[in-house]
């Protein structure tokens, strides 16, 4: 008897026959393609809900810096939201009154702004901030196909929340 890694048993063999025949690697691949099958609904609403989930803060982080911007320059700050096209931008408004575009963003393919969904209160698809940082009172929503939405909500003191 050898002793190996101080284990005083006899060393084991492996016959020729050892290992997985052809039939059971099959069965294997067929039940893990059921399963992939089954699954693969639940990994595209996932990634949904993630992008949902991405656009909802990217708003939200896009809301704070046109809030900050409007209180850092002394002037007004525009959020325009154009629902048909998917997009929003940020502006400031000028002395004579018109916009002055700061940035644009464009949602990502799953996700669009819902301005006939009822929660949706963006009056003329415009939220503003005055020099002070408050805003517009209104709610923004994000939906995708699947259903799912996220409100992202402004108050008139302008704080912005995401909420379900």
């Amino acid at each position: 008897m050898s002793t190996r890694f101080g284990c005083s048993r006899p060393p084991v063999r492996c016959s020729a026959a050892a290992g997985f025949s052809l039939v059971e690697t099959l069965a294997v691949l067929a039940v893990l393609a059921i399963a992939a099958a089954f699954a693969l609904p639940h990994v595209l609403a996932w990634k949904g809900a993630s992008a949902l989930r991405t656009a909802a803060a990217e708003l939200k982080e896009n809301l704070e810096f046109a809030r900050s911007l409007a209180v850092k320059e002394n002037r007004t700050a525009v959020v325009e939201f154009l629902p048909q096209e998917n997009r929003y931008r940020v502006s400031l408004r000028t002395g004579t009154g018109d916009l002055e575009a700061v940035r644009a963003e464009t949602l990502p393919p799953p996700v669009r702004i819902d301005a006939a969904h009822p929660d949706y209160t963006v009056s003329q698809n415009r939220l503003s901030f005055n020099s002070r940082g408050g805003a517009d009172n209104c709610t923004i929503v994000l939906s995708t196909e699947g259903g799912r939405s996220r409100r992202v909500t402004v108050s008139t003191i302008g704080k912005i929340q995401i909420g379900n």
